[in-house]
C-alpha cells in the first residue's frame, strides 16, 4: 500500500544521506501530522533530527511525483515587518516581507508544494500574524489588505526547542511531533556530512 511504499522511499532517501531507522520513524510521524494539519510543530533540542526528518520526507515525497520543497526562515533575525511586509513611509509603496513573498510565490506555483519552515523559537509578536493561517480559514492576511489563501499541499512548519512562548491556541491549531534528544549521534552527523561532500572534496 501507500504507507509501505512511503517507508521504502524514506529508507532510500535516508540511506543516501546516511540516516538511520530512528529518523525514518520520525519522518513518518511528520508525514502523519502534515497529512491531517496544515501547520505542525516539530519539538526537540538541536541534533534531535527535526531538519533531517523533513529532509528525507521531502526527498521521498518528491520521488513519488509529489514535488515538494522546504523554505527555511529564521524568525529571530527578522522583525514582523520584514516577515510580513510594510508600507514605505517615503513613497507609500507596499513591500512584501520574506514570509509573505514566499507565500505569494507559492500560490502561483501549482506544480510545487512549499513547506515554509520557521526555524527558531515561537514569538507572539509574529505568531499572531499566522492565527488565520493555522485555523480553518487557511488565509494569510497582511497589512495592505491582501488575503492570500493557503495553496493546496503547502504547509507551515515550526522547528522549535521549546513551547515556552507558544500560546495554547497555537498548540491547539497545529500538529505536534516530539523529537527526543540525541536522536542523531555525532558519528551519524559526520557520516551524513561525508555523504554530502562532492568527490573532489574527498
Amino acid at each position: 500500500g501507500d504507507a509501505r511504499d512511503l517507508v521504502e522511499d524514506l529508507e532510500v532517501a535516508a540511506q543516501a544521506i546516511g540516516y538511520g531507522p530512528h529518523i525514518i520513524a520520525k519522518a513518518l510521524h511528520v508525514h502523519e501530522s502534515t497529512t491531517v494539519r496544515h501547520g505542525s510543530i516539530l519539538l526537540g533540542p538541536t541534533c534531535s533530527g527535526k531538519t533531517a526528518a523533513c529532509s528525507i520526507l521531502m526527498k521521498a515525497l518528491s520521488s513519488r511525483g509529489d514535488h515538494c520543497r522546504t523554505m527555511y526562515m529564521n524568525p529571530l533575525v527578522l522583525t514582523p515587518e520584514l516577515m510580513f511586509g510594510f508600507f514605505d513611509t517615503k513613497n507609500g509603496e507596499w513591500n512584501d516581507g520574506a514570509f509573505s513573498a514566499i507565500w505569494r510565490k507559492s500560490m502561483r506555483n501549482k506544480n510545487m508544494h512549499t513547506w515554509i519552515v520557521m526555524d527558531g523559537p515561537i514569538n507572539t509578536r509574529w505568531m499572531e500574524h499566522l492565527n488565520t493561517v493555522l485555523d480553518e480559514t487557511k488565509m494569510l492576511t497582511i497589512a495592505n489588505g491582501d488575503r492570500m489563501p493557503l495553496a493546496e499541499g503547502n504547509k507551515v512548519i515550526f522547528e522549535v526547542d521549546s513551547l515556552r512562548h507558544a500560546s495554547p491556541s497555537t498548540v491547539m491549531r497545529t500538529g505536534l511531533v516530539n523529537f527526543p534528544p540525541n536522536l542523531i549521534s555525532i558519528p551519524g552527523l559526520i557520516k551524513a556530512w561525508l555523504k554530502k561532500r562532492r568527490p573532489d572534496e574527498a
